[in-house]
């Protein structure tokens, strides 16, 4: 605009207004305010911005992905598993972002707490139909909703089956009379004594008709079944530990250049310990789970391992599934 000439400066005047308004009305002017307030609620905050993406760990990763998607601010927000790699104050900060959210948001998560504190509808696959169900409110109102469709269900089915049984019953029971031989009148009047075994017998069989429809109707589209709970009791055949003390460790010390996120750490683990490792994202978790396994090496330390022990090890990433081989 400073180098247009007059004719030229009252378009571009207009063109201006309209970018300008755009920029405003995408938060423009608020990037990087934006920016900084999701970095800190994702508590990613601390990372350079020059740092490339993989040199960070998978649950940097994983929020780096979710701030990007954040800051686009689009009409519609589809995240698959959004707290996998949160901890529990990322969680939080973005179940009340989500809450305040102006867009739509429709996400997938097994999170019960995560669902109960972030949506207002909750659509269910059926895996015996395949159609897709609408239930109003959060996880919790959902579940008391299908409980009482699964009690719906249930007596449904065992009122109709009581019904096939009385009608069967009733065919078969009344078809017997069909056949059935009647006395003959005392004054040998033969006419009215076959008129009324007949009109008894048309009788009769319109009543079995009548209940062979009602069957027929019936089983031409009963009601299912409704499938009994999936039950899984495993037990499995495991020599027992001679040793009280699995796994122990001894000054342990991890560091980074000059940033050491473990520090001269020792403790021990009981044969039937049941530990949770908490902590926010990056201080250290799954490098300490590594060196257990002996996949990283401490920089000062050592780790003993029970004679007979065996480790297994779920990681965040799954890198090295053989494709080849069957789940079971």
């Amino acid at each position: 605009m400073t180098t247009a000439s007059d004719d030229q400066l009252a378009a571009l005047l207009e063109e201006y207004g309209h970018v300008a308004a755009k920029f405003e009305e995408r938060g423009g002017y608020n990037l990087d305010y934006k920016i900084d307030t999701i970095l800190a609620g994702l508590r990613i905050s601390y990372l350079p911005r020059t740092q490339e993406v993989q040199t960070l760990s998978g649950g940097e990763k994983a929020r780096i992905s979710l701030a990007t998607l954040l800051l686009r601010s689009p009409d519609l927000l589809l995240l698959d598993e959004p707290t996998n790699h949160l901890d529990f104050a990322s969680m939080q900060w973005l179940e009340m972002y989500l809450s305040n959210y102006h867009g739509a948001t429709m996400m997938v998560s097994h999170d019960r707490q995560f669902l109960n504190r972030t949506v207002n509808q909750v659509f269910e696959i059926d895996e015996h139909d395949h159609h897709l169900k609408k239930y109003e409110g959060n996880y919790d109102a959902y579940v008391q909703a299908k409980a009482a469709e699964c009690e719906k269900w249930e007596e449904e089915y065992e009122r109709q089956q009581e019904e096939i049984k009385e009608l069967r019953k009733r065919i078969r029971e009344t078809a017997r009379q069909v056949g059935h031989t009647y006395r003959a009148p005392r004054d040998k009047d033969k006419s009215a004594f076959n008129a009324h075994t007949a009109a008894v017998q048309k009788a009769v069989s319109h009543n079995v008709r009548a209940a062979e429809e009602q069957l027929k109707r019936i089983e031409a589209g009963p009601i299912p079944k409704p499938p009994e709970l999936i039950r899984v009791s495993s037990h499995f055949n495991t020599e027992p530990m001679r040793s009280q003390v699995v796994l122990s460790t001894t000054g342990l010390t991890k560091c980074w250049g000059e940033r050491c996120i473990l520090s001269d750490l020792s403790f021990t683990l009981a044969y039937n310990a049941r530990i949770m490792l908490v902590g926010p994202n990056g201080t250290g978790k799954t490098t300490l789970l590594k060196m257990l396994m002996g996949l990283e090496t401490p920089d000062r330390g050592e780790v003993q391992m029970a004679p007979g022990a065996r480790i297994c090890y779920l990681p965040q990433e799954l890198v090295d599934l053989d494709l080849t081989r069957s789940v079971l």
